[in-house]
């Protein structure tokens, strides 16, 4: 037996953080937040994820990051998140005979939730923050491209892809304002261009749909997520941001009474929405038995919401409701207990304002008001932050 030669083939390993933001680029332009089947986009996308799983990155050699849950810590809770998370509402959905259809579109965006746990010390998670960014955009051109009448507000495609609903665009309206804007009063270059682009996009695209609650949240987050800037240097941002006023004035000037009497009528029509009687019936579901109160429904439950009336459906507005419901109490603590983790990971975390800014109003959004927690793009907008690390520039 000879030596292995130093020249000998080795397993080629990619960088993880080009993978991702590809696969956030490919989801942007052609998937949905929530396909209905798989098709290439779907396919390619898994391809680049699984790519990224066995990836190399920045972070184990010059650091990029540290996992988002240490490994010391984690050692008693993931046993405890593959049994409570995994395998216990997997058994009891299909003790319960659930569909595998029903059961896959609960387990696969657990598979997503898992990736910023994962692959969080591989990736550069300022730059993965752009390319999400710029993937949100192209959902919201596609998005505004959808809605046809750009004065039938609250309008969702015909097709129901729910372009705008995805944490991406929301992201992307945030992180794209703040930091082009930051970008642009600094030092003018294409990607702070590109990226204000995105940003705006996405606030059209938010605003055709009347997300009330991302315009909301997601406009407080980009006043925070500017702070900093307008503290360095406030002439020169207040001149850029009134030129840009003048600009987005005179290119729509009855787009802001549009938005707002659509935001009227949408008020009056449906109030809050029924999240307030969908946590009621949730409550109901839970406490049916015991069973369900420790276990819930298992994965691939299927329940019928107020907002969904006569069609039974796999999601619920709001991450908490979700979880107690399809996993029961002991799942929910488990999922708790990682998010605590998380959120210490994520407060933690040196990053730019307008990134920490932006995360904080997509998990807002997305954990609560809406079901982009079930998403891609939820996983991509964490490894974003949980990929950051201090930088001196």
């Amino acid at each position: 037996m000879h030596p292995a030669s130093p020249t000998a083939l080795r397993p080629v390993r990619l960088p993880a953080t080009p993978l991702l933001a590809l696969a956030a680029l490919v989801h942007g332009g052609f998937s949905s937040p929530t396909p209905d089947r798989v098709a290439w986009p779907e396919a390619l996308v898994a391809g680049l994820l699984l790519l990224a799983l066995s990836a190399s990155g920045p972070g184990c050699r010059r650091g990029s990051g540290r996992p988002a849950i240490r490994i010391r810590q984690a050692q008693g809770l993931i046993p405890a998140a593959v049994l409570a998370l995994g395998l216990l509402p997997l058994m009891v959905g299909v003790l319960r005979g659930h569909t595998l259809v029903d059961i896959l579109r609960d387990i696969v965006p657990l598979g997503f939730l898992a990736l910023p746990v994962i692959l969080a010390g591989r990736v550069d998670g300022r730059r993965l923050a752009i390319w999400v960014c710029f993937g949100g955009g192209l959902l919201a051109l596609r998005q505004i491209g959808l809605q046809g009448d750009p004065l039938q507000w609250g309008r969702q495609a015909e097709d129901l892809l729910y372009l705008s609903n995805s944490p991406m665009v929301l992201f992307a309206a945030v992180f794209g304002v703040a930091e082009g804007i930051r970008s642009l009063a600094r030092r003018p270059r294409a990607t702070a261009v590109l990226l204000l682009a995105a940003g705006l996009a996405a606030w059209i695209a938010l605003a055709l749909t009347l997300q009330r609650g991302a315009v909301v949240i997601g406009g407080a987050a980009l006043a925070f997520g500017l702070l900093p800037a307008w503290r360095r240097d406030p002439v020169r941002l207040a001149v850029f941001g009134a030129c840009l006023a003048c600009v987005v004035a005179l290119a729509a000037p009855t787009f802001a009474a549009e938005w707002l009497r659509g935001v009227i009528e949408k008020t009056a029509t449906v109030g809050g929405n029924t999240r307030a009687a969908e946590g009621l019936l949730a409550g109901q579901v839970v406490l049916d038995d015991l069973v369900t109160l420790l276990v819930g429904l298992g994965w691939g439950g299927l329940i019928e919401l107020p907002s969904t009336p006569g069609m039974a459906v796999s999601f619920l507005h709001a991450l908490p409701l979700y979880l107690i419901v399809k996993t029961g109490l002991v799942g929910t603590a488990v999922a708790m207990a990682a998010g605590l983790l998380l959120a210490r990971r994520w407060l933690s975390t040196p990053c730019p304002a307008p990134l920490w800014a932006a995360v904080t109003a997509t998990i807002l959004v997305h954990a609560v008001l809406l079901p982009g927690f079930k998403s891609l793009g939820a996983a991509l907008v964490l490894l974003a932050i949980c990929g950051c690390r201090p930088r001196t520039d």
